[in-house]
């Protein structure tokens, strides 16, 4: 049964008993009638009818008329006589808008909300039925970290994860580390939360040291610079949109910079539209090993959450 409103201290008589309808007579003294206490035209109230002696008593749903002042008595849901059909009142009874237990507590949620991930590539949504609504939370591709050494290789740039035409909602794109400056992070858009992505730590112009550590997303998971001694970046992991590290330092400087991180965006869409296109951005590549140098870590791939509501 749907849980009916709710309205404050209302009690009345009705014009007649019988099996009709509740039609509006007048308010029970010390009580409101349905329109002074703001019953809603077209909306469904619970009820308990009593005769004087309570001999004879029914409880039940109705609608409410505010033009006709009426209550319909559509379903009884107890009675005086152990059934759930209308009684036949002798006498016109008091009739209160009451919460049932139904009213209170509504029944538990019959369909929990679902979940559908996207890990890589690019393709179309389709919203299911009956949803209505959709959580989003997106992260864009880390950008990667650069070689160390004599002439290295850049990281490469973190693909921007896409939500809709325009897009709608869109991560931004990382920058990979340009020699030993780290880079950038994504500048996202669309969302209720827009999280710019952090940039990659700068490597070092000092021999034997580490290279600069990836940018950290809001899922962790960033490659840290490579060890002192020309080790190599460390990859970010995969799906989170993190930094790649820089190569480490030997004894031929720059060490590399870490890759930025991809923007964060979280989104609220209210009746969704049938479908949508979306693309993960892909991590940023390693940049290569310059003379006497290392290479350094690919980015961390992008990752999209789509969480489905169906109410209640």
């Amino acid at each position: 049964m749907a849980a009916s409103s709710l309205i404050n201290v209302c009690r009345f008589n009705p014009t007649a008993g019988g099996t009709t309808d509740w039609t509006y007579s007048s308010a029970v003294t010390g009580y409101q009638s349905p329109s002074a206490a703001g019953a809603v035209n077209g909306a469904q109230y619970s009820y308990r009818a009593e005769s004087a002696d309570l001999s004879q008593w029914e409880i039940g749903t109705g609608t409410y008329s505010s033009g006709t002042g009426v209550l319909t008595r559509t379903t009884v849901l107890f009675n005086s006589s152990g059934t759930t059909a209308k009684i036949n009142f002798s006498a016109a009874p008091q009739v209160a808008i009451v919460a049932l237990a139904e009213d209170m507590f509504p029944p538990a949620r019959r369909t929990l909300p679902t979940t559908q991930v996207f890990t890589s590539g690019s393709g179309t949504y389709t919203t299911p039925a009956n949803c209505l609504w959709i959580e989003i939370e997106l992260v864009g591709g880390g950008g990667g970290g650069a070689g160390s050494g004599t002439t290295p290789g850049n990281g490469g740039n973190g693909g921007a994860t896409t939500w809709g035409t325009g897009p709608l909602l869109s991560s931004g794109t990382a920058s990979g580390a340009t020699g030993a400056a780290g880079g950038a992070g994504g500048t996202p858009s669309g969302g209720f939360v827009n999280k710019a992505g952090a940039s990659g730590g700068n490597g070092s112009g000092l021999n034997a040291t580490a290279g600069g550590f990836g940018a950290n997303s809001p899922y962790g998971g960033a490659g840290a610079g490579g060890a002192a001694g020309a080790g190599a970046g460390v990859a970010a992991a995969a799906n989170t949109g993190s930094g790649g590290g820089g190569g480490g330092v030997n004894t031929t400087v720059n060490g590399g910079g870490g890759g930025g991180a991809g923007g964060f965006v979280r989104a609220i869409i209210n009746s969704p539209a049938a479908t949508y296109s979306y693309a993960v951005g892909a991590g940023g590549t390693a940049g290569t090993a310059g003379t006497s140098g290392a290479a350094g870590g690919a980015g961390g791939s992008g990752f999209i959450q789509v969480t489905e509501h169906y109410g209640t």
